[in-house]
């Protein structure tokens, strides 16, 4: 929200725009706690919009993806 930027949900979230606070919610599922993202900040992070990257498919963790970096927005 701070970054005004727009999320995807996961596959069969129907909800549009995608809202956090709403899917923790309806899954009751528990957000990592904050500090866990302390270490990294834009300082530290060298990614650049139109970058290839590799990503695990959230599904089916046994499979990468090619993905493609849109923004960096620093630490979100």
């Amino acid at each position: 929200k701070s970054h005004n930027i727009a999320l995807l949900g996961p596959k069969g979230d129907e909800e549009e725009p995608f809202e956090w606070d709403s899917f923790l919610k309806k899954t009751n599922y528990i957000p990592a706690p904050r500090h866990f993202f302390d270490q990294a900040t834009s300082s530290n992070v060298s990614f650049k919009a139109g970058m290839r990257l590799e990503a695990i498919d959230q599904n089916q963790k046994d499979i990468l993806c090619p993905a493609t970096v849109k923004a960096v927005k620093g630490r979100l």
